[in-house]
């Protein structure tokens, strides 16, 4: 009986050092690969919303939380990419055209969602857009960033190349948002 306990102990203890000892799994290229595909997916749902946003509140909250649900999953992107080992040259050729594929869909929906300022600034959501487009502009820089550090030298110039041009999308999205977003009023004043 005390050598039975006595083996039973040895094991539990033998079993939690390995437990304890197992390497973590990090994140790979296909991990990143998935995250690419829902990051392409809630694209397409928050640029749907942005067409289908009309200026009321109704059409709001699912504009609101599509572009939530993209910031989320850009965060979790920047997590698993930054915990990935650098990538062979295979998956990292695979990785660099899944992020490329993402550019024609952010300036879609950039160029949608400055072709709906005067109906997002007349619902009064000018400075909630202009918060979200700075946001995603940082961490779509921060992406890029992370992602082009795990990249072959030829994709990670790839890819800040396609950033540069997402950036000057950006850039003129913010800019078209920007009085609203920095406290101006969205109505011209007339005292």
């Amino acid at each position: 009986m005390v050598a039975s306990q006595l083996f039973q102990a040895v094991i539990t203890v033998y079993l939690i050092g390995v437990a304890f000892t197992a390497p973590i799994l990090k994140p790979d290229a296909a991990t990143v690969l998935s995250d690419l595909s829902t990051i392409s997916k809630n694209l397409e749902t928050l640029d749907s919303n942005i067409l289908k946003f009309d200026g009321s509140r109704s059409k709001a909250v699912p504009l609101s939380e599509s572009a939530s649900a993209l910031m989320r999953e850009m965060d979790k992107t920047i997590i698993d990419t930054n915990k990935s080992a650098v990538f062979e040259p295979t998956d990292s050729a695979t990785v660099t055209r899944a992020a490329a594929a993402i550019e024609p869909l952010i300036l879609k929906s950039l160029n949608d969602i400055s072709a709906k300022h005067s109906t997002i600034v007349s619902a009064n959501q000018g400075g909630v857009t202009f918060g979200r487009l700075a946001s995603l502009r940082t961490l779509t820089d921060q992406f890029a960033q992370v992602l082009e550090s795990k990249l072959t030298p030829t994709n990670a110039s790839n890819i800040a190349s396609a950033t540069s041009d997402v950036d000057s999308a950006y850039s003129s999205a913010i800019a078209l948002y920007m009085s609203t977003g920095r406290g101006a009023s969205s109505h011209s004043q007339t005292d």
